[in-house]
């Protein structure tokens, strides 16, 4: 600290910046002192270690030297009278901090959110997940703090949406995943007292039967194959209608159990359903596979990404079938019961069937016909009818 002199505007605009922070006291006025940075920034100052401590006033170039004076005047008779003039002073400019920083809110967090962790997921991902939030989650909640959220209004968001529940229970998913980063950031941890609630998101009643029985809604239903939006979802739709095999098994077609020169397939066994069951296609079967491999010689033979993983023969996909074609609402499982009763109304002969089917009982109606290929040539004649059939030829 340099010497105390009487400070002057000559005086202070003289002073040149040095290798540290330095302080030239005032004579005129106690505590009151030039303060000059190394890097040469100039600004009148308060210094007092038992009132106070060190305070800056303001930069030379936004008040006037005897402004600073009085000021500096001002707070040591302040605390001579007892009172701490810093702190008003303090509490405002906190004041000011919190209204000039951002507020921590669902969109903010979203925001973050999405540049740090959505850029990395797969573009399926980030476009239902950024199409939900911004479409439905953040108009309602982006401007709230994520502790002022009542549950009472994530069951009203949910009451909402309840003619979606497919759509609602996604959104309840991407939600809770934001919240769970949130609880995992320092930013955000004293923000998430809990999950959000969005209590049970009930599956939308739909009626159905057991199985059609109106020829005419049977062939409007394999019309809607081919209509589809999922083109690998309508070909694996197609496949299970004509093989009356479980979904289940047609999802886990793989290209290395297909034998297309032989016309075969070889069912990968089901725990509790079947096992070693060989599954003769026919001509359409075997363009159907062709068309869903394409080009790819390994992975599932239905799949959307490039055969790495198998495609959903799920609610979304029959519902969309089932628009299309018009027809009372039946079930995946009810495919096989409308194969049934079409079948038994033709008169096909019950282990004929059976096989078709699937069953356990195959080895044995195999073992019947002395040969595999004798059931084979039963049961895609079974088949081929049952195609002729759905498109009305007989």
């Amino acid at each position: 600290m340099a010497n105390k002199q009487l400070l002057t505007m000559d005086f202070i605009r003289s002073v040149k910046p040095t290798n540290r922070n330095e302080e030239y006291p005032d004579t005129q006025q106690r505590c009151f002192r030039l303060y000059v940075s190394k890097n040469g920034a100039k600004s009148y100052a308060y210094r007092q270690n038992k009132k106070g401590g060190f305070r800056t006033i303001a930069p030379i170039t936004e008040k006037s030297l005897a402004e600073a004076r009085k000021i500096c005047a001002s707070w040591v008779d302040a605390f001579n009278s007892g009172r701490d003039p810093f702190k008003g002073i303090d509490e405002g400019r906190a004041a000011v901090m919190a209204a000039r920083a951002p507020k921590l809110t669902v969109q903010t967090a979203w925001e973050e959110y999405a540049r740090k962790v959505l850029t990395g997921l797969s573009a399926s991902h980030r476009k239902n997940m950024t199409r939900s939030m911004v479409k439905h989650v953040l108009p309602v909640f982006g401007h709230r703090a994520p502790n002022d959220i009542a549950r009472k209004e994530w069951l009203a968001f949910r009451e909402k949406h309840e003619d979606k529940p497919s759509e609602m229970r996604q959104m309840s998913t991407y939600v809770t995943t934001l919240f769970k980063w949130m609880r995992d950031q320092s930013a955000y941890e004293a923000l998430v007292d809990h999950l959000p609630d969005f209590g049970t998101i009930k599956r939308k009643a739909q009626p159905r039967t057991r199985k059609l029985t109106n020829p005419e809604h049977v062939r409007a239903i394999y019309q809607a194959f081919k209509e589809v939006p999922s083109r690998s979802g309508g070909l694996a739709a197609e496949f299970k209608w004509l093989s009356n095999k479980r979904g289940i098994e047609v999802q886990r077609m793989t290209i290395d159990q297909v034998d297309l020169s032989a016309k075969r397939w070889q069912l990968p066994w089901v725990k509790n359903k079947a096992e070693n069951i060989g599954q003769p296609l026919t001509v359409r079967m075997v363009e159907i596979i062709k068309a869903a491999m394409g080009n790819r010689t390994y992975g599932y033979v239905f799949s959307t990404t490039e055969g790495d993983k198998p495609i959903t023969l799920g609610t979304k996909l029959n519902s969309q079938i089932m628009e299309i074609a018009k027809v009372p609402h039946i079930s995946w499982h009810d495919y096989r019961r409308t194969f049934d009763y079409f079948a038994t109304l033709d008169g096909e002969r019950w282990d004929v069937l059976e096989a078709c089917k699937g069953h356990k009982v195959y080895k044995n109606v195999a073992a019947s016909y002395g040969d595999e290929r004798a059931l084979h040539g039963f049961m895609l004649q079974r088949y081929e009818k049952w195609q002729a059939f759905c498109e009305g030829e007989v």
